[in-house]
């Protein structure tokens, strides 16, 4: 018996009847429905319009708590997106001032003042965070290239805006 429970025996005129009358179950619940003893109609009608009132609001709650996965998932994503950058950012620098033989996943946590368990998390290893960083660096410098292109230089001119560039 809970607080949001109630079930009493109720007369034909819907009062409740003293212990050990004749009467109808009369419960009150969450989980329950209005139904109506002997009318399958009445009961069916009552079953119905609960379960429109039911759906409409699973359906809000659907649609509340997916859109409070995607916001989640879009706050994770900037977050990783925002590590990753200060991650290869320097790893970069460690990796051109010691050398990559030389350069500690350690030294390169330090520098970005993120835990290695972050680092580990974006990055399987050492390698994988070498190759990212000249994945971006490469994908940085064709897309300068590509710019200037674009501009129909003349060939002296388009190796200047080049260089100045890199």
């Amino acid at each position: 018996r809970g607080a949001n429970f109630r079930c009493v025996i109720v007369g034909e005129d819907g009062s409740e009847v003293a212990p050990g009358q004749i009467g109808e179950a009369a419960c009150r619940a969450p989980g329950l429905f209005l139904g109506y003893w002997g009318d399958p109609v009445k009961t069916a009608e009552a079953v119905e319009s609960l379960a429109l009132i039911e759906n409409s609001a699973a359906n809000a709650r659907n649609e509340q708590v997916t859109k409070e996965i995607e916001d989640a998932e879009a706050a994770r994503q900037a977050r990783n997106d925002l590590y990753r950058q200060h991650i290869l950012s320097a790893a970069e620098r460690v990796f051109a001032e010691r050398g990559f033989e030389s350069a500690k996943v350690q030294d390169i946590s330090q520098l970005a003042g993120l835990s290695m368990g972050t680092i580990y998390a974006l990055f399987p290893g050492k390698a994988e965070l070498l190759h990212a960083s000249l994945d971006q660096r490469g994908g940085d410098i064709l897309a300068h290239a590509r710019a200037v292109a674009a501009r129909s230089l003349p060939p002296l001119d388009g190796l200047r805006a080049l260089m100045h560039g890199y």
